[in-house]
């Protein structure tokens, strides 16, 4: 699991990548749930490369799971 929090009130972007072999990466709710109307765009995700954008005070939290 991987949570970011927008703390500044702005919105951001922010580069995240994946070191570890993965085979997903999923947005989900803060009970660690998959959303139904996910906020992000997780194309690059296979190559372990995630451009993500932050609203402002958004809690963002992936799963990022392993081969």
């Amino acid at each position: 699991m991987v949570r970011l929090h927008e703390a500044a009130g702005a919105r951001s972007r922010v580069r995240l990548r994946v070191l570890q072999d993965h085979a997903e990466v999923l947005e989900v709710d803060l009970l660690e749930a998959p959303v139904d109307e996910p906020t992000q765009s997780l194309v690059g995700a296979a190559e372990g490369v995630l451009d993500l954008r932050l609203r402002p005070f958004q809690i963002l939290t992936l799963r990022i799971r392993r081969r």
